[in-house]
């Protein structure tokens, strides 16, 4: 998926590309985003996405609901004003509400005309980041929900940036919201690899921070936290059982550098949990006794990628109700073999480090996003070097899969 088309269907045995779809025509019209969220619902499992389209000067964000199986449930269309370049890249939904954020952009006309039109710059470079507009905050109420008759809730709050969301809770006995974020101060589609200088990870503009954000729906405003993580993050995720819900723990790529000032920072060397107090922030600021940094840097020119939380037991007669008992699957990238290792972390103690090590020969191109799947799916021929297919528990090099 990508945020400007339709999705793909893969098939989940081989992963062979099947093409594009329309998910048996769910999907009318406009885009189909990447991000999703699965939340437990009172019917069962219910996985909620969405799809943003500039319509004029103005963003048709749709919101779509699928059952376990599935089907479509709900369709919910909510158009934003002069939202159209708001980079809606990610979303949560709670009991009630879906939010989204829209993001202060511009698009530089001129410069679409006399470079990208010759090559000197991409699209993705003709967008700019606005200070002199506010960063907004939207709730839309779910159909079918105790909400579904209220207003939509829009907050603005001071110019920021954000690609990626931690979860989203409603505070029970009160009108809050809780919408924990990883926040950038600016942001510059023109950075890459390229051009990269020390003081890129030395001022603090580009720095991404876990920030809390609470709103309250009646007065349609809202608080941003300051950073209190001590380390830059990204790629966050919260343990499957509690999206949508009070969560205490994340689970995310980290910085090896921590800085109490929250400027010097750097690539992900470090997977982390934070644990933060489900209150915290609501009637106050955040206490430093309410934050808790469980942390693992790995060795020196290694790189690691999105964390995943699994469930030490997925038995639906049997789950865990706790955010650390489980365990925390990631790619590591090491710069001076260049090969990739996955290391498998003890959730709840991630400071030990990983429980295990799975050293493949060969590298993985630099991955965003991916999700656990309890089931089992059949699994294709595995071939060693002499390509005499492989004994399972036999011990072997790979060389290549066939399907």
């Amino acid at each position: 998926m990508n945020e400007s088309g339709l999705p793909y269907e893969v098939d989940p045995v081989t992963l062979e590309t099947m093409g594009l779809t329309r998910l048996d025509g769910a999907i009318e019209r406009g885009p189909f985003h990447a991000h999703v969220r699965v939340r437990e619902e009172p019917e069962g499992k219910r996985l909620v996405t969405f799809g943003a389209e500039v319509k004029g000067v103005d963003a048709d964000v749709i919101f779509y609901e699928f059952d376990d199986q599935g089907n479509l449930w709900s369709k919910t269309s909510h158009v934003i004003p002069s939202g159209g370049l708001g980079f809606y890249h990610d979303m949560v939904v709670t009991e009630n509400y879906y939010g989204i954020i829209e993001n202060p952009t511009r698009f530089d006309v001129w410069k679409m005309v006399t470079e990208m039109t010759f090559g000197k710059c991409s699209l993705a470079e003709c967008i700019s980041f606005d200070r002199s507009k506010s960063t907004k905050v939207h709730l839309i109420p779910r159909p079918g929900k105790a909400a579904a008759t209220k207003p939509p809730c829009c907050a603005e709050i001071p110019a920021c940036f954000t690609f990626h969301h931690i979860n989203a809770y409603e505070i029970p006995g009160t009108d809050k919201v809780v919408f924990d974020t990883v926040m950038l101060p600016e942001i510059s589609f023109s950075t890459n690899l390229t051009n990269l200088a020390p003081e890129y990870y030395e001022n603090g503009k580009s720095r991404s921070d876990y920030r809390r954000i609470v709103i309250d729906l009646p007065r349609q405003t809202a608080t941003v936290s300051p950073p209190f993580a001590g380390r830059a993050i990204e790629f966050p995720s919260v343990a499957p059982h509690v999206v949508g819900s009070s969560h205490r723990s994340t689970y995310c790529g980290a910085s090896a550098i921590v800085d109490p000032d929250h400027r010097a920072w750097g690539p992900n060397q470090a997977w982390a949990r934070i644990d933060l107090d489900p209150l915290a922030g609501v009637d106050g600021p955040i206490r430093s006794n309410q934050v808790k940094v469980d942390a693992w840097v790995a060795e020196p020119n290694s790189f690691v990628m999105e964390p995943i939380f699994v469930p030490k037991s997925t038995s639906s007669s049997s789950p865990s109700s706790s955010e650390t008992d489980g365990y925390v699957v990631g790619i590591l990238h090491n710069a001076d073999t260049k090969k990739a290792e996955l290391c498998v972390l003890d959730a709840g103690n991630m400071a030990a480090g990983p429980l295990c090590r799975i050293r493949l020969p060969h590298h993985i191109p630099s991955n965003l996003h991916g999700s656990w799947v309890p089931e089992c799916l059949p699994l294709p021929t595995i071939r060693g070097e002499d390509d005499a297919p492989v004994t399972p528990g036999q011990v072997h090099i790979v060389n290549r899969i066939r399907t």
